[in-house]
């Protein structure tokens, strides 16, 4: 059963009716954070809260202290949760995997997971531990709440039993607002805007900056990071460094941009060429999982293969020549973005799947909790002794059955083997 923002794009959302009941929710989040999959989980925090009539509760599971610095969200409760105990709950919704691990401490009548990535892949090949605990939990019966066409599909076809619910993120109109883009102009640069994490592997950064580097047409580069800086040698080779941008400032660099440029490995659904598209730029990016929710090769923007490190450069050269082109993806990237909905829709729809999930799939949440602390158990054991690693390397080959077969007869041997 799934629900749906707006038109249904290709790879996007499907759609089904909508009920209306006003619920007491609680969110759990590693930490406060306005940024990526956080700020999205706050947005619609704050919608509920304001436009529903819910009771939301953001429930932090990380030590670091409560607090925040953010007057918009005055009119939520910030809460741990050891906090929170001894309280109930219509909802209890994991956010993160690691917060799956912590439903079992709260008390709610239903238990749900929002997924916006299949977040083992965030991980290296290195980091076993991480990687197992994060994949484990994409195995558990749970309703979930997905972000995108692609992730609606992955767990329909991993648990066709459980219910899948599909809210696309919505994007902030009031501020990525823009007419439709005026003539590009015949010369000068190519304005290009490359942003993310510098450090985070699957971000790519590095790799955007080099395939602009390698252009043999007029650009001028502007990077953009978050909270981690730009080491000096990548740095050299913008034109413009900028950090730590509100969402205002972003917007207004976008709004005087060409291209921007995203070659991530690893995305839910990758938020900046959407909002590049509000105002007014084409993007170049990968087929990064999520990209088919807006982004089509040829009419709004360009899509460029992982294993090709020199098809980015060769795109960015073309459309430094070719301005009628460039014009047209500008063009009809606005376009896409004219069709996407805004926040109060997206939310909108979030009630919607919390609404169905509590009157239809709240029935099991003994059973949710004790499976969810043997997954935890079974996954986050030490693993020094040669016993527990033949566990660790049973439960490893469960998983790969799961993945493979996407069937009922794999997860009833992940039950088994938990059970042991």
């Amino acid at each position: 059963m799934v629900l749906s923002t707006g038109a249904r794009a290709n790879g996007a959302c499907s759609s089904a009716p909508a009920l209306e009941i006003a619920l007491k929710v609680a969110f759990l989040i590693p930490r406060v954070l306005l940024a990526g999959g956080i700020f999205i989980v706050l947005e619609h925090a704050l919608g509920l809260s304001e436009e529903h009539g819910y009771e939301v509760t953001i429930v932090q599971t990380h030590d670091d202290p409560v607090e925040h610095h953010y007057p918009s969200l005055g009119a939520l409760e910030l809460t741990t949760v050891d906090e929170v105990s001894g309280r109930s709950f219509d909802l209890a919704v994991a956010t993160w995997w690691d917060t799956v691990y912590r439903l079992p401490r709260v008390d709610a009548r239903g238990y749900a997971h929002f997924v916006q990535s299949l977040e083992d892949r965030f991980y290296e090949a290195h980091e076993t531990g991480s990687r197992l605990r994060a994949g484990a939990v994409q195995a558990l019966p749970l309703p979930r709440i997905v972000s995108a066409g692609w992730l609606e599909r992955y767990f329909e076809a991993l648990l066709p039993a459980s219910p899948v619910y599909c809210v696309r993120s919505g994007v902030d109109k009031s501020v990525f607002a823009s007419p439709a883009p005026k003539v590009t102009p015949r010369n000068g640069p190519l304005r290009i805007v490359v942003e993310g994490p510098p450090d985070v592997w699957f971000k790519a950064v590095p790799e955007a900056v080099e395939a602009v580097e390698r252009m043999s047409e007029p650009r001028h580069l502007t990077l953009v990071s978050g909270p981690s800086e730009f080491p000096p040698e990548l740095a050299a080779l913008a034109d413009d460094v900028a950090g730590g941008l509100s969402h205002a400032e972003m917007a207004r660099l976008l709004g005087e941009t060409h291209v921007l440029l995203k070659l991530s490995r690893v995305e839910g659904m990758a938020g900046p060429p959407l909002e590049a598209f509000h105002m007014g730029a084409t993007a170049v990016l990968t087929p990064m999982t999520g990209h088919d929710e807006y982004a089509q090769h040829g009419y709004n923007s360009l899509i460029v293969g992982y294993d090709d490190p020199f098809g980015a450069t060769r795109a960015l050269d073309l459309l430094s020549r070719n301005r009628d082109l460039l014009h047209a993806l500008r063009v009809n990237a606005h376009r896409t973005a004219s069709e996407w909905p805004d926040w109060p829709t997206s939310t909108r729809v979030m009630a919607d799947a919390l609404e169905q999930i509590s009157a239809r799939h709240t029935g099991l949440v003994d059973a949710t909790r004790q499976l969810i602390l043997e997954t935890d158990v079974a996954t986050g054991a030490d693993l020094g002794s040669e016993e527990l690693r033949r566990e660790r390397d049973a439960l490893r080959a469960t998983l790969d059955l799961i993945l493979g077969s996407r069937g009922w007869r794999a997860l009833e041997l992940l039950r088994r083997l938990l059970g042991r």
